[in-house]
């Protein structure tokens, strides 16, 4: 019977450790705070990202640690992106601007990441109070080595060395043998270069002349839509066709041209005639009424002077005219200039012609 008293004490035994077992499993060493005396108070950061971040990381400003990660908590995405609110506990001694930048670091590969609070020595404006918040676009997240690794990997990898080597032969081959030649050619582009510099104001003109028309196109969307529709090609299609045959025609013209070479003289002997003729018709009082004494003294005039010695001077015109004959109520054929004109006249008044 004395046993059991010795039985009961294990019992115990073993339910204490196990509870203080149970209590370190359950105990999370980034909570405790160590005993330093010094008050503090909490600023939220915003992150877009926050992998990695270990719990109780420290926060670095400047280089000197001035608190501690508290918690984090992620913010879902409503209507905006989500992001990361990182809880820091700052020390009542420090004083972080508004303009305070935070950024994801690690000082080595495989060290532990943590918060840099980057501020402006000469900033003497409101400082972040209690609470405060550095909002998302003051903060950056860390650079992963895993994304640093990966891109590596795929340059390496994705053929781009090879690429690069590809074009460094191109332009080796592309470029002259002679070293004398080579250092000529970048001298002018060197020339070319401080000439653009030089002349910024044109290229600028160049630039504003681009950008007016890009705004005019993008002002005329909807007809570009039109005009890009299968329709709308087609219909530019046959334009381009009915404008290329249209400039067919006008160079077939040229031909005609030529063969009406032999009316330029006419022509010209006409250019007279028709200077006296024409202000019979744009005579502003009654035109071709011969009852004024002006078109009528224009219109004998034409004839005697104008058209008659055009029509005798054949040699020029290629026409032979041998005489003009009108018999007279008498039966004679031979008539003066003036019975000639007088005559011409009264038939323009018999036809209807002239009054």
């Amino acid at each position: 019977m004395m046993p059991r008293p010795h039985r009961s004490v294990r019992h115990v035994a073993a339910s204490v450790i196990t509870g203080f077992a149970l209590t370190a499993c359950s105990l999370d060493p980034a909570q405790l705070v160590l005993p330093n005396g010094a008050e503090t108070y909490p600023v939220h950061i915003q992150f877009s990202t926050a992998l990695n971040l270990p719990s109780g990381a420290k926060v670095v400003a400047n280089g000197a640690r001035v608190g501690r990660l508290d918690t984090v908590h992620i913010v879902d995405p409503t209507t905006g992106p989500g992001y990361v609110v990182a809880l820091v506990d700052i020390d009542k001694s420090v004083r972080l601007p508004l303009a305070t930048r935070a950024q994801l670091r690690q000082d080595t590969i495989l060290g532990d990441i943590y918060i840099s609070l980057v501020t402006k020595t000469a900033d003497n404006g409101s400082a972040l109070a209690p609470g405060g918040t550095i909002p998302l676009d003051q903060t950056e997240p860390a650079l992963q080595i895993e994304d640093i690794l990966s891109g590596l990997a795929t340059f390496v990898s994705g053929g781009a060395l090879r690429s690069a080597q590809d074009v460094i032969n191109q332009l080796n081959a592309a470029l002259p043998r002679d070293p004398t030649e080579t250092a000529r050619i970048a001298d002018t582009l060197k020339a070319d270069v401080v000439d653009v510099s030089t002349n910024l104001d044109a290229v600028d003109g160049f630039l504003d002349g681009l950008e007016a028309s890009v705004r005019a196109v993008q002002s005329n969307k909807a007809i570009l839509d039109i005009l890009l529709t299968r329709e709308g090609t087609d219909t530019t299609v046959r334009i381009a066709k009915s404008l290329i045959h249209t400039i067919g025609i006008i160079g077939a013209l040229g031909g005609l041209a030529d063969s009406a070479t032999w009316l330029a003289p006419f022509a010209t002997e006409l250019d007279a005639a028709t200077k006296a003729f024409v202000p019979l018709f744009l005579a502003k009082d009654r035109a071709l009424n011969l009852r004024a004494p002006s078109n009528l003294n224009a219109l004998r005039a034409l004839l005697r002077e104008k058209l008659f010695p055009y029509f005798n001077e054949g040699s020029r015109t290629h026409i032979n005219v041998t005489g003009i004959e009108v018999e007279g109520a008498d039966g004679q054929t031979s008539v003066t200039t003036d019975a000639q004109v007088e005559q011409i006249v009264n038939t323009l008044r018999m036809i209807g012609f002239v009054r």
